[in-house]
């Protein structure tokens, strides 16, 4: 980590933190070590108004339907952390998602046992008495707060590094760093978000289908077959302005069977079968379907799975 401005000061300057696109991450260091300890209340004047801006980025959420509100699988966390010695970080984080209480975690040794040897029973004991317990799948000590609004986020600020200082033992001859990480569980990807039928054509012969010209068919058909497997490909929902694009793709087969097929076997099917619509035509076919939807866009890989539930749902009743 390198400081956040080259001042000849021990303690460094940070500016006020903007709200960038996720995933974000920055790294910046609080205090640089000393020779000689700090007293406490020197650590929390120098440190306070900075982590308090910065848990404001970690912690508040704009209420749901507002113009910046976040998106689903959107996280952030925040992590102050020292170092006893040179290999060995201890730390006090917190872990933010929207809707959900906040979970404050201490470091206790248990997934990086040299920390263990700074986290003596004494300091356990500290951490139970401020309602922390073992948790979590770093068995670290945590607890979760409720933060209805921003007047909470100093006195959560002055609660970390209260911890750092008077439960973990930090008193300034180490440098204490801070990252912030604002991130999300989803990755951008390209997509379909409409198809020709030469596009779609593509699709299925990189699948392992044999397309099966036919002159008279209009443009939103594809006849195909998948071995024993015969369907059709209707596309629908034409886009507007993209010309030979389509929303919608239905897949198709008409299933042969010994004896008549009837709606109660049909029915039986949709209750025992994913990825496929049984249903019975005007002649007494059985049809298996399966509708995939291209409006807001689908990956490749998406659609490819869409296809191939469908034919695996087929092949379970000999279609």
């Amino acid at each position: 980590m390198t400081p956040a401005n080259d001042i000849p000061s021990p303690v460094l300057a940070v500016s006020e933190p903007a709200t960038p696109d996720r995933p974000h991450s920055r790294s910046l260091v609080l205090l640089t070590g000393l020779a000689e300890a700090r007293p406490y209340g020197e650590i929390l004047d120098a440190c306070l108004p900075v982590v308090a801006r910065h848990l404001q980025s970690v912690c508040l959420w704009s209420p749901k339907g507002e113009s910046e509100a976040w998106g689903m699988g959107e996280f952030s966390y925040f992590i102050l952390e020292f170092r006893p010695d040179e290999q060995t970080p201890v730390y006090v984080q917190v872990w933010s998602e929207a809707d959900e209480a906040l979970i404050v975690e201490v470091s206790s040794g248990q997934a990086n046992p040299p920390a263990g040897l700074y986290i003596t029973e004494a300091r356990c004991g500290m951490l139970r008495n401020l309602g922390f317990e073992l948790g979590g799948n770093a068995s670290n000590f945590r607890k979760r707060v409720q933060l209805p609004s921003s007047n909470e986020v100093q006195p959560l600020a002055r609660e970390m590094l209260s911890i750092l200082c008077n439960v973990l033992g930090y008193d300034g001859r180490s440098e204490l760093a801070a990252q912030l990480h604002l991130g999300t569980l989803l990755k951008p990807a390209p997509v379909f978000k409409s198809l020709s039928a030469a596009q779609l054509k593509k699709i299925l012969r990189g699948l392992g289908f044999v397309i099966q010209p036919n002159d008279e068919a209009p443009p939103y058909l594809v006849y195909c077959r998948y071995g024993d497997l015969r369907a059709i490909c209707h596309l629908s929902a034409e886009t507007n302005g993209t010309s030979g694009g389509f929303e919608l793709l239905l897949l198709r087969s008409f299933v042969m069977r010994d004896g008549p097929t009837t709606f109660e076997y049909a029915n039986e099917l949709n209750r025992t079968l994913n990825f496929v619509t049984a249903s019975v035509d005007v002649d007494g076919d059985l049809i298996l379907s399966r509708e995939v939807v291209l409006r807001g866009g689908r990956t490749a890989r998406s659609l490819a799975t869409e296809i191939r539930n469908w034919v695996s749902a087929c092949g379970e009743i000999g279609g």
